[in-house]
């Protein structure tokens, strides 16, 4: 009986000690995992270069900026394939990505040229402005305005001079569109209506006056019949202000271009009481000329209170037989050619402070 009782607590030894060597493999497992966790870690970067300045993008995320003189370095969470994007300081629509596949640890090279992307960006616009219609060409250089949005009216740097016409201040957004880099000329206008109705003729380089809303429509009808598709019109209020303020690239200014109205544009103290050559003033900041001064502008809304309510390409078609102008003229104190300046006039009204410019669809 002794002897059983021995063998019997024998037995159980063994059978502790065989279920804690079965148990051992798995702590070691665990062990072993955990470290090759700890050596996944990368210490590999790469370093990107770029022959023109741009926002680098990793797998999607801001990055930092690239510049031809210096290179930016990213680190890299781990090895593998990453997707690196940059895009263009210049111009949005310059992009170029390129799949990088890392390694090995430290640093890999990526040069990316930017500057080739947006060369042949260029290279498509010029030939597809020299394959334009010669009407295209005979409204003048339209320059593309690259939507966005903006704080439409009275803004700081319009300190006191804010009318109630001017304000409340509200966020507005508009798409992409083409505007005359200056207002429409007598030149323009003969060669498309054949008559000249400006007070001050015989200066083709002049902006032509004197018209109404109801000539101007005459104007761009005759534009689209000729172009063979309905492609202009006039802007609306909110794209006049947008690309008078500098688009997605705000100046800052009280007047579109400068703080100087003398050094931007033709007014009541520089005038000599009379409208002058386009394109004589200094251009803003995307190089339009003329938008303070020479000539009022009409726009293709009619007149309304702002409200608050953020909105999206807005155009106010109430049928009130009063429009919006803006940009001030020859004729106006400087308070009166800022660029959130807001007046109104009936449709058939013609005065020779009044003119227009053209904008054409994107």
């Amino acid at each position: 009986m002794k002897v059983l009782t021995i063998l019997v607590a024998l037995l159980v030894s063994i059978t502790s000690v065989s279920a804690q060597a079965k148990k051992q493999p798995a702590k070691s497992k665990k062990v072993t995992t955990a470290s090759k966790k700890a050596t996944s870690k990368s210490d590999a970067y790469i370093l990107v270069s770029s022959t023109a300045k741009g926002s680098l993008f990793l797998d999607g995320k801001a990055s930092g900026s690239v510049t031809p003189k210096t290179p930016l370095k990213v680190n890299l969470p781990a090895m593998g394939s990453f997707k690196v994007k940059v895009v263009s300081a210049e111009n949005s629509k310059d992009v170029l990505e390129q799949v990088v596949k890392v390694t090995a640890k430290g640093q890999t090279l990526v040069d990316l040229d930017l500057a080739s992307v947006i060369k042949t960006r260029k290279d498509k616009e010029a030939e597809a402005e020299r394959k334009k219609p010669f009407i295209s060409k005979l409204v003048g250089k339209l320059i593309m305005v690259e939507g966005g949005e903006f704080n439409m009216g009275c803004t700081a740097e319009q300190t006191e001079f804010c009318e109630p016409a001017e304000k409340p201040s509200h966020r507005v957004k508009v798409g992409n569109f083409y505007m005359g880099e200056s207002e429409i000329t007598q030149g323009q206008w003969i060669a498309v209506m054949g008559d000249n109705p400006s007070k001050f003729p015989d200066c083709k380089e002049c902006p032509v006056e004197n018209v109404s809303m109801d000539d101007i429509n005459a104007f761009i009808k005759e534009l689209n019949r000729r172009e063979g598709a309905d492609k202009y019109r006039l802007p609306t209020e909110a794209e006049w202000e947008y690309a008078a303020k500098g688009g997605n690239k705000p100046h800052g200014f009280m007047y579109s271009g400068g703080k100087e109205l003398n050094e931007v544009g033709w007014f009541k103290e520089n005038s000599g009481g009379k409208t002058h050559p386009v394109k004589t003033k200094t251009a803003n900041n995307l190089g339009f000329y003329d938008m303070n001064g020479n000539v009022d502008e009409w726009c293709v809304d009619n007149y309304e209170a702002y409200g608050t309510d953020f909105e999206e390409n807005p155009k106010v078609s109430n049928g009130d037989k009063y429009y919006v102008v803006r940009g001030g003229s020859w004729g106006d104190v400087p308070a009166d050619c800022r660029v959130t300046v807001r007046d109104q006039e009936e449709r058939k009204a013609r005065f020779d402070t009044f003119g227009f410019r053209i904008v054409r669809n994107y």
